[in-house]
């Protein structure tokens, strides 16, 4: 998990920070390739379709590693139907192992941004997610057994018995 803080004074750069694995993080907004100051918000969404988190801010900083150093991945789009549609205030868990990732479905991050409602997980080595997991505003839970495949979007709604995967191709 990466971190990145956008500026809001005048002349500032933006921070991004590499998550080191352990709970820590360390400073390196260039090799990040993220440059620019007067950020003011930031956004996070796979714009592309290829499975990694893009930013945006006054531009596009598009997330391009090469695969090989890519791990595993899992994104889930949650839909309410006693809740608001988009499931705003929703909380979802994906469980690989003994391994619990917890991501909350948010209408607004940061000053002017909304980050995207499909919430990415990232599951390093994991090749199946055991369980995932939905608890809706208002406390009613789903929960869903696996195996589920990794590296894929499902879309989960509060009245279906069971996820559907989708996907677009990147771009």
């Amino acid at each position: 998990l990466d971190l990145v803080l956008s500026a809001v004074y005048d002349g500032r750069p933006n921070d991004f920070y590499w998550g080191t694995g352990n709970g820590s993080f360390t400073l390196d907004s260039y090799h990040a390739g993220i440059t620019t100051t007067n950020g003011w918000g930031m956004a996070a969404a796979d714009f592309d379709h290829d499975g990694d988190v893009d930013l945006f801010s006054e531009r596009v900083f598009r997330n391009d590693i090469p695969n090989q150093n890519k791990g595993h991945w899992l994104q889930v789009h949650v839909t309410g139907a006693t809740a608001n549609n988009a499931a705003i205030g929703s909380t979802v868990r994906v469980t690989t192992g003994t391994t619990t990732r917890m991501r909350h479905v948010q209408g607004g991050t940061g000053k002017g941004g909304q980050d995207s409602l499909y919430l990415h997980f990232g599951l390093a080595t994991a090749t199946t997610v055991d369980e995932i997991s939905v608890t809706f505003p208002g406390g009613h839970t789903v929960t869903f057994a696996g195996p589920f495949a990794v590296d894929q979007r499902l879309f989960v709604k509060e009245d279906v018995a069971s996820p559907v995967a989708a996907w677009a191709p990147p771009f």
